[in-house]
């Protein structure tokens, strides 16, 4: 503030004639800092101060709030959280209303001046006439000396100026003046550089003397890294966008983005909240998914909200309320989904009034976010975020009663079958989000919740049918999300739904069709984007959908779209992956259409709905205004396209990606210069032979075009502002024009361009700002005019011309260096690699080096190659490199490797064809290995340590003939070569092997399906998922101490020798490939196996399986749950069944008889949910022992319906454990067998072993052991 406005306005505080004063101005230009200034000069004229913002629109009972809070009449959320929060009773209107009506009279009686500041005023949407009416500030207006301060961007509100307002015009700051703000705003970091002196005039002159445009640009500044620092400030200064977009553009994408764009969709229509509140809406709208605890979601939250606020995107004012940066609502959000994309909920666009009233006092606490209550007091609970185990230490049935003024609920992964029926009780209920409820398969009770305006149920995974009359009472809904969910169809009632906007359907991928939604025309979002089997709809126009805004069909199966036209608010349109799709409709008077996505819709042979686009028939004076909004269009994966279509009238598109569209071969176009905003061109793997002209397009910042196989010619001359320059592949082009213009390229691929002449030294001379450079096979020659200071990877890989390299200077910032097989460079000295300290990558193979020690200073490598590098016989530098990741010596004259025990992290140790290396060094610390290759090498001994690498996936032995003593092997990788090893001799009893994945046996079928079966008798194999796959990230690395052990067969009865006999353990999904392993298999051990549901899990019925194990199976509700089970259990000998926790039952009751005579043992222990055993009949002639232990259901082992229908007459042993619900027994068996019955109490035996009626068994048998 200049001293002539301070000591105006200073001078105005003091009249008694001037009241009001207005500050205008245009967004951005420092009317809210202005009013802040004022409000300062009154406290020091002892002026009483009061802020409303006017962003929020009020009521009387928040105006009330918010003057008490000023005036300290109430405590703020975060004075509640330090205070007794069980002291703090909400105040009732009345009582607030006499609290302040009394301190204003006391400031009244004081004969105190009161300034009343109303910021951000916007007559036509909310002015301070309607304001000043409401009760409060009627009150207030009423005071003595009483003077209003108005902030507004305009003054044109349509109402008679009093000649007792003053009026003052914020103006733009002067270049000086935007200058030193700038330079007060940046850290010394950004102002020291070498960057800022350059280019801060032109980043201050472009802001147009904004000072939000300033500060947002300070902000994204100061959080730029080092490297990257001069090369943002250059883009600030001279990109054409305006300075706010650039600020935006150097935001993180990913959360940070998605939630200053929730901000951005909500504080435009409704104002400031507080930043509980806000939180409290990012974690509903799920950005922060999957949460897993609550209160961690919110400190994520928090942390988000510090990053926006430094960047000055969004503003903190009194009392902690955010709002948003009024400059930044130029912005246009060009993410493909846009706003709809990442929000599960849509909240901004859907509560009446603005916001959640039950959200009011929320705050984090105690593993929730809820009400500030006392945790004894549910009642006066309206929202509550809460997580599925939290919530499991109440109890739900109970909470809910307690709650029944709740207005918001909000679980994250619930563990319920079922909801608590006091769930329909609760009345108020306006918003219930329940994500990630795989166990719930009954809502029913939702259908009582009148008042419902938001429903989401998300991951449902177990949920597979509605009741058709759900919705017939819920006609408040105006968000429904069933994203996850099995659904087949949906209740015909959905057509009551007259106020939704939102229907979130994704990945409902059983769904096929919808019934009909003619009726809901108020619909915005409509998003079933991977509901992978859906096909059809019945309404044959969307024409309906007057609202509509985006369109999400990406991954369906629909084959046809309804007619789209009309439809004013339609930005998005998303079809990705839609590979039924065969036609597109016409897109007509579509005047707000941003994206079009065609991205793998491999059916559409051309786009007609582009071409009417083009030629829709509107006059063209009104053209452009239909579609010039469009400014996305991807055709990525359209196989059948061969022409792209004219684009004359596109002229806001900014990005156009055909890559992968793999017939395209033309353009109607003969030049692309009309599009003049476009920033990106993927034209990647088509049949393209040439480009319409790019001259003239000055913003184009990335061409790529790599794998284009046809592609000729291509002038790229103009093309200014160039970053990346991808023609990697294009083994046809010969000629390419303009390169040595580019002077912004940051990356450039011609990388396999074998057929471009000789690139031109020059061409590289104004590359300044170049960071990746790939010339892998092409014929450059020199490469001493380049100079980069920001170079930090060159791959020059046979470049078999090359003869001069950069400067080594020039080199200093070097991440990668690639310069495998250039040998027209000669002998590489030492001196080259003299400024490289931030090497990771070195790939000097088949070349010629004078020495090696230089290789030590690499401290920071990652990948070392020295392939055939004569010369080389010791490799001691490799104790310096302990980041090693890969390592390459083959085909050198090594002789012996030094101690590889600080190699912790290697990959890869490629040691093929080292002749002379006779003796490997102890392995076991390279705990990462997942490649080695001894092909063709010295080595003389199998590297029986393998064993103890649990990552090791592929082992090379190609032509290295050593003997191997299988005893001493404990695990083997998936990738292994067979075609040297001797002919295995007789290994004794099984020796047992681990194995990761199926791989291994997949490649031992491959060389030769009898080895398989040879395998399979000698070895006891035990099958594993990759370590990356396996439960618990690598749990079973020492499964091989277990298997190993001869206890291991004993318990399980296992033969051992020349019986094929296999464990899984492990596996989530069907481990695919194992069929060849199960087709040889008689005795299977099924260790913690999410897939398996009952025997027919492994794939096939035809299976002659005699032993089975199952153990901690944690799916399996029954063994033999159908007749392939039945059919797989009819050569079973011996069936052993262990921590089932899931299991109800050995037979289901759908199979009714069952035939297991060739059963001789079961055993059958720690089952807590297993009720019953057989059906009625039950064929187990041959079972001789039965085992069944610590089953607390247990009621009957074999059903009984009175009388006794099975008998197993071979039964030699009856051993029944700690059963303490098992009242029958329910089979005949011989009367010599003498049951072993320990903690039975409720079981009757008679004497002969008839187990349906008799005496009491723990009076015969108590104590007994199993």
């Amino acid at each position: 503030m200049d001293s002539e406005t301070e000591r105006e306005i200073v001078n105005w505080l003091k009249e008694d004639n001037a009241p009001r004063l207005i500050l205008v101005g245009i967004a951005g230009v420092g009317k809210t800092w202005m009013a802040k200034k004022i409000g300062e000069c009154a406290n020091n004229e002892d002026y009483a101060v009061l802020w409303v913002s006017m962003t929020v629109k009020h009521d009387n009972m928040s105006l009330y709030k918010i003057i008490a809070h000023q005036l300290s009449l109430l405590s703020t959320i975060e004075k509640l959280e330090e205070d007794d929060i069980d002291e703090e009773k909400e105040e009732s209107p009345d009582n607030l209303k006499k609290k302040v009506s009394e301190k204003l009279e006391e400031i009244r009686e004081e004969n105190k001046p009161l300034l009343l500041i109303l910021d951000d005023e916007e007559p036509k949407r909310y002015g301070s006439k309607d304001l000043l009416e409401l009760e409060p500030l009627c009150s207030v207006n009423s005071q003595h000396k009483l003077k209003i301060l108005i902030s507004r961007r305009n003054i044109d509100d349509g109402q008679t100026a009093e000649t007792s307002q003053r009026e003052i015009k914020i103006e733009p700051l002067s270049k000086e003046d935007s200058l030193s703000l700038l330079r007060t705003r940046v850290v010394a970091r950004v102002s020291n550089s070498s960057g800022f002196g350059q280019f801060s005039e032109a980043i201050a002159e472009k802001s147009k003397g904004l000072p939000a445009a300033i500060i947002l640009m300070a902000g994204a500044l100061n959080q730029v890294g080092e490297h990257d620092l001069d090369g943002a400030l250059e883009e600030a200064a001279k990109d054409v966008s305006p300075l706010l977009h650039c600020a935006y553009g150097m935001l993180p994408s990913g959360v940070v983005t998605d939630c200053f764009w929730h901000c951005r969709e909500f504080f435009h229509n409704y104002g400031g909240l507080h930043y509980n509140k806000l939180i409290t809406y990012w974690i509903m709208e799920g950005y922060f998914d999957p949460v897993t605890d609550v209160e961690k979601a919110y400190e994520k939250g928090h942390s988000v909200l510090m990053q926006l606020l430094n960047r000055r995107m969004l503003k903190m004012q009194e009392d902690n309320v955010v709002i948003l940066e009024g400059a930044t609502q130029s912005i246009v959000d060009n993410r493909l989904g846009g706003f709809s994309g990442t929000a599960n909920l849509g909240l901004s666009s859907l509560v009446p009034g603005g916001e959640l009233k039950g959200l009011d006092k929320i705050t984090p606490m105690d593993g929730m976010i809820k009400t500030l209550c006392s945790g004894k007091k549910w009642k006066e609970v309206h929202a509550l975020l809460i997580h599925g185990s939290r919530l499991l230490r109440e109890v739900p049935e109970k909470l809910f009663q307690r709650m029944d003024g709740l207005e918001v609920l909000v679980v994250f992964d619930l563990k319920l079958k079922q909801l608590p029926s006091s769930l329909s009780q609760l009345k108020y209920l306006h918003v219930l989000v329940l994500r990630g409820c795989d166990l719930l398969d009954n809502i029913d009770h939702i259908s009582q919740l009148k008042k419902l305006t938001v429903l989401e149920i998300s991951g449902a995974s177990s949920l597979t049918k509605i009741s058709d009359d759900f919705f017939a009472q819920l006609t408040q809904l105006q968000s429904l999300n069933l994203s996850g969910s099995q659904l087949q169809e949906l209740p015909s009632t959905i057509s009551k739904l007259i106020e939704l906007r939102w229907l979130i359907l994704r990945r409902c991928k059983r769904l096929e069709s919808l019934p009909k939604i003619h009726e809901l025309s108020k619909l915005e979002v409509f998003d079933l984007s991977d509901a992978t089997m859906f096909n059809n709809f019945q309404e044959k126009t969307f024409t309906i959908f007057k609202k509509l805004k985006i369109i999400d069909l990406s991954n369906t199966q629909i084959v046809r779209l309804p007619f789209i036209s009309d439809l004013k608010d339609l930005t998005r349109i998303l079809l990705r992956g839609c590979r039924s799709l065969s036609r597109l409709p016409k897109l007509e008077n579509l005047p707000r259409l941003q994206i079009l996505d065609l991205s793998d819709a491999v059916q559409l042979k051309e786009i007609n709905a582009l071409k009417s686009l083009d030629q829709s028939g509107i006059s063209s004076n009104h053209s452009a205004s239909c579609i010039g909004n469009l400014s996305e269009i991807y055709f990525m994966g359209c196989h059948k396209l061969k022409e792209l279509p004219c684009t004359e009238n596109l002229i806001g598109l900014r990005v156009l990606d055909l890559s992968d569209a793999s017939s395209l071969e033309r353009f109607i176009d003969k030049s692309f210069n009309h599009l003049s905003l476009l920033h990106s061109i993927n034209l990647s793997k088509t049949k393209v032979r040439s480009l319409p002209s790019l001259s003239d397009l000055h913003n184009l910042c990335f061409l790529l075009l790599r794998g284009c196989l046809c592609l000729e010619q291509l002038d790229i001359g103009g093309l200014t502002r160039l970053k990346e320059l991808d023609l990697s592949g294009c083994e046809n082009l010969d000629g390419l024009q303009g390169l040595n213009a580019l002077q912004k390229l940051e990356v450039l691929d011609l990388s396999g361009c074998v057929a471009l002449p000789e690139i031109q030294e020059q061409s590289f001379l104004n590359m300044s700002r170049l960071q990746k450079l790939n010339l892998s096979a092409t014929k450059v020659e020199s490469l001493s005019s380049l100079n980069s200071s920001c170079l930090c990877q060159l791959v020059l890989r046979d470049c078999t011309n090359l003869k001069i390299l950069p400067s080594s200077k020039s080199l200093s910032k070097l991440e990668v260096l690639d310069l495998c097989g250039a040998k027209a460079l000669g002998k590489i000295l030492p001196d080259l690699f003299a400024h490289m300290i931030h090497l990771q990558n070195l790939n000097l193979s088949h070349n010629i080096l004078q020495e090696f020690s230089f290789v030590s200073k690499f401290t920071k490598l990652r990948q070392l190659s020295l392939e055939c590098c004569n010369g080389l016989e010791t490799v001691p530098f490799l104790t310096e490199l302990t980041g090693l990741e890969i390592l390459d010596l083959s085909e050198t004259d090594v002789c012996s490797l030094s101690s590889l025990e600080k190699l912790s992290h290697l990959s890869r140790l490629l040691l093929r064809k080292c002749s002379r290396l006779h003796d490997l060094p102890s392995l076991k610390s390279l705990i990462r290995l997942e490649v080695l290759d001894i092909s063709e090498s010295g080595i003389e001994e199998f590297p029986y340590e393998i064993s103890e690498l649990a990552h090791l996936k592929h082992l090379y032995m190609t032509n290295l003939k050593v003997k191997v003593d299988w005893k001493r092997i404990k695990r083997l990788p998936g990738q292994f070569d067979f075609s040297n090893l001797d002919e295995i001799d007789e290994v004794g009893k099984n020796p047992s092997i681990l194995v990761n994945g199926t791989e291994f046996f997949q490649n031992l079928k491959k060389y030769d399906a009898s080895l398989l079966k040879k395998y399979l008798k000698l070895f006891f194999f035990c099958i594993c998922p990759p370590i990356e796959k396996a439960n618990g990230g690598g749990m079973y690395l020492q499964r091989e101490d277990i298997i190993s052990n001869d206890a291991y067969f004993d318990l399980r009865e296992f033969p051992r020798g020349n019986v094929p006999s296999i464990e899984l353990c492990g596996f989530e999904k069907y481990p695919t490939g194992v069929e060849c392993v199960l087709e040889q298999t008689e005795c299977i051990s099924l260790v913690e196996n999410g897939f398996m549901k009952g025997l027919s899990g492994l794939g096939s019925d035809t299976l002659k399986l005699k032993h089975c194990w199952l153990e901690r199976c944690t799916e399996m509700e029954n063994i033999f749950s159908d007749h392939k089970d039945v059919k797989l259990g009819e050569n079973l000998e011996v069936l052993w069944v262990s921590n089932l926790t899931k299991l109800k039952s050995l037979c289901s009751w759908k199979v009714g008889s069952i035939n297991l005579n060739n059963l001789q043992h079961l055993h059958v222990d720690c089952c807590p949910m297993l009720e019953e055993g057989f059906p009625l009949k039950s064929g187990l002639e041959n079972l001789k022992i039965m085992k069944i232990k610590f089953c607390e259901r247990l009621k009957m082992v074999f059903k009984f319906d009175g009388s006794v229908n099975s008998e197993l007459p071979k039964l030699q042993e009856l051993h029944l454990f700690e059963l303490p619900e098992l009242t029958h027994f329910g089979a005949r068996y011989p009367c010599e067998v003498k049951p072993n019955v320990f903690a039975c109490p409720k079981l009757k035996l008679e004497v002969s072993g008839d187990f349906s009626n008799g005496q009491d068994a723990s009076a015969q048998n108590a104590g007994t052991g199993a």
